[in-house]
């Protein structure tokens, strides 16, 4: 007796019914992780963006830190700045003077010159 011919109009399933509900489930479930983090990110974004600086009391507006708003830097006479670097709460000041240049290190929080740094040529043996 002759074997029945396969039927080839139908593919076999891939997957079983209960797989491709299990698969749906999952997909939809990340989608609305996603979802929920975009609209996090997004809401966190609004947030940050609509708090008035001004709101903030005016030794507390730099970054959330306390820093003094006014504060007086000593630097010989004659000096004239070259460059200011600002890391954190702390400033520092490069100046020349007719006595030579200096790095001057403010702490922002107290408003008290942290280092003094003099530069001075140095002298060949």
């Amino acid at each position: 007796m002759p074997s029945p011919e396969p039927d080839l109009s139908t593919p076999p399933p891939m997957f079983t019914e209960a797989q491709i509900r299990r698969l749906k489930v999952a997909v939809i479930a990340m989608g609305l992780v996603l979802l929920l983090g975009f609209l996090t990110v997004i809401g966190r974004i609004v947030y940050l963006v609509s708090r008035q600086p001004s709101a903030l009391p005016p030794d507390r507006a730099i970054a959330g830190v306390g820093v003094k708003t006014d504060l007086d830097l000593p630097l010989p006479a004659g000096a004239a700045v070259r460059h200011v670097a600002l890391d954190g709460n702390r400033i520092a000041v490069h100046y020349d003077s007719p006595q030579g240049g200096g790095i001057a290190v403010v702490d922002l929080a107290t408003g008290a010159v942290v280092s003094l740094i003099r530069l001075v040529p140095e002298v060949k043996r």
